[in-house]
């Protein structure tokens, strides 16, 4: 039966890949002194994150449809440039070209706005994946923590080679951990601080800056190029954007980040990476709201709700929570508005599986025999971080028709419908997605870092699509108003890098959405 599903979805959504010309084309565009294009849209605008090789003397200039905007400065020295542009026609493919006076400038290229609010598209695609960031280091005993920007570059162009209409990076765009690094390294600075250095007061130093300049070339512009120029992209942050991994020390965690740290992640977004544009059903007046919380809309089909579980974590016994009671009114609302056929929930911190780690949903951990339990008292862990999941889960399972939530965090591939937490079980089917890490190795992955793999939590039952694989990987999506299709792929060396351009689906499901 599951065969034939298939076969009638994918027969009314598109099944669009890109062609050999479609690829020589795009490696044949010139960036000219561009070295790095990030684009937001939405269904009236556009925002450009950009930065050059080389230092502008005077704003670059973004040609949007004949239209001539100046780049807004991101930063001090002339590098990194920001780009704003409203008033455009919804579900169009829009001209765009940058010049940079006499520095040359980029050939032409097109960028498609989202469909209207009230628009019913057929389909949309979506292609996610978390953990891209990563210093390149060289390999120790043979082993490492990040895979080569090569190979990212490789599992990035077979996930474009899908033609999504969108991209979704969730959380740990970069990893230069502060306090834990030290921590791990026995005091010591670890090799990405020797070699790039350490954050100190005032956050908008120009020893800071620089630093922040280095970190994002190197893990982000280096990255993505301009490989995404023409797909719109969402970035979700989690802890490492934060400059710290989620740990907890004697009497203290990692968070809530360090005034200094939040100070920072402002300005390597304000660099490198686009804040999300407005969105009429989310409230101007929510913390953060254009760089923690934010929407993915297409027309009526999909909305995505994109929320950073470390940006405004709390830790006090008596309304401790990953969000604040803004966002979660925020959430509950747009969940429950059935003119929406897709709402998926995106938090940067996953649903359904742990690591036994600090900062997570649930309160499991390894106890002394080595193997995962549940453990209320785990250091530093607060109950109102799970009983806010459960009524964020309790709204997933409540729209009378199965939904996703998709997550990052977790360096593993998987997928399972959450079919009981606690003393909740779902009303509808709600599947937690596990959307693949694009950058992490050998020394990274949670059996090696933490001395045990994604596990299930002892008060959570699953019906497991994919069991958590420790392999590199991406996710693609699938929304028709009659289902969602799920796609699953994975690598990890020593397989041959050849494999990558050809990957094929680990997991190729359908869930039907006929309610």
């Amino acid at each position: 039966m599951e065969s034939l599903n298939r076969r009638v979805f994918c027969g009314s959504v598109a099944a669009t890949s890109l062609t050999a010309s479609d690829t020589a084309a795009a490696a044949a565009w010139n960036a000219g002194p561009v070295r790095h294009i990030l684009p937001a849209a939405s269904h009236d605008a556009i925002r450009l994150k950009t930065s050059f090789s080389e230092p502008l003397r005077v704003p670059p200039v973004l040609e949007l449809n004949g239209r001539r905007i100046a780049g807004q400065a991101t930063a001090p020295g002339g590098r990194h440039w920001r780009f704003e542009g409203g008033g455009l026609r919804p579900n169009w493919s829009h001209s765009l070209r940058i010049t940079a006076g006499g520095q040359g400038a980029t050939d032409r290229w097109s960028l498609r706005t989202t469909p209207a609010p009230d628009a019913r598209p057929g389909a949309f695609r979506l292609l996610a994946f978390t953990c891209a960031g990563g210093d390149e280091e060289p390999a120790t005993n043979g082993r490492r923590a990040h895979i080569p920007l090569t190979t990212r570059q490789a599992l990035l162009q077979r996930g474009l080679s899908f033609a999504p209409d969108a991209v979704l990076a969730i959380g740990d765009h970069v990893y230069w951990d502060q306090e834990s690094g030290l921590r791990r390294n026995n005091g010591q600075p670890s090799a990405i601080n020797r070699r790039i250095g350490m954050l100190s007061q005032p956050a908008d130093s120009a020893a800071n800056l620089q630093m922040l300049a280095t970190v994002g070339d190197r893990q982000i512009a280096s990255l993505y190029g301009a490989a995404l120029r023409s797909t719109p992209v969402w970035f979700v942050r989690d802890d490492h954007d934060y400059f710290e991994n989620d740990e907890f020390y004697g009497e203290r965690g990692t968070f809530p980040a360090s005034p200094l740290n939040r100070g920072a992640t402002q300005q390597l977004q304000a660099m490198f990476w686009p804040e999300f544009l407005p969105d009429v059903n989310r409230p101007g007046t929510l913390p953060g709201v254009d760089c923690s919380f934010g929407t993915m809309r297409w027309g009526r089909l999909f909305e995505g709700l994109l929320y950073d579980c470390r940006g405004y974590l709390t830790v006090d016994a008596d309304s401790a929570a990953f969000v604040p009671p803004a966002a979660e009114a925020w959430l509950a609302g747009r969940t429950g508005d059935a003119d929406i056929r897709h709402v998926m929930q995106v938090p940067s911190t996953p649903w359904g599986w742990s690591a036994g780690k600090w900062g997570e949903w649930y309160p499991d951990a390894l106890g002394a025999d080595g193997k995962p339990a549940a453990r209320p008292d785990k250091p530093g862990w607060r109950a109102g971080w799970f009983e806010q999941h459960q009524r964020l889960l309790a709204l997933a399972g409540s729209r009378g028709r199965d939904s996703l939530v998709a997550s990052g965090d977790l360096h593993a591939v998987g997928a399972a419908r959450i079919r009981r937490s606690g003393g909740l079980t779902p009303q509808s089917g709600v599947h937690s997605i596990l959307t693949g890490p694009l950058g992490v190795d050998d020394l990274a992955f949670p059996s090696s870092f933490r001395g045990t793999a994604a596990f299930i939590p002892a008060d959570v039952d699953l019906e497991t699509h994919q069991a958590p694989l420790e392999k590199t990987g991406f996710t693609i999506l699938d929304f028709a108003p009659q289902g969602i299709r799920i796609r699953q792929f994975a690598w990890r060396s020593p397989s041959p890098l050849t494999e990558i351009a050809g990957l094929q689906p680990i997991l190729d499901k359908v869930i039907e959405t006929r309610a």
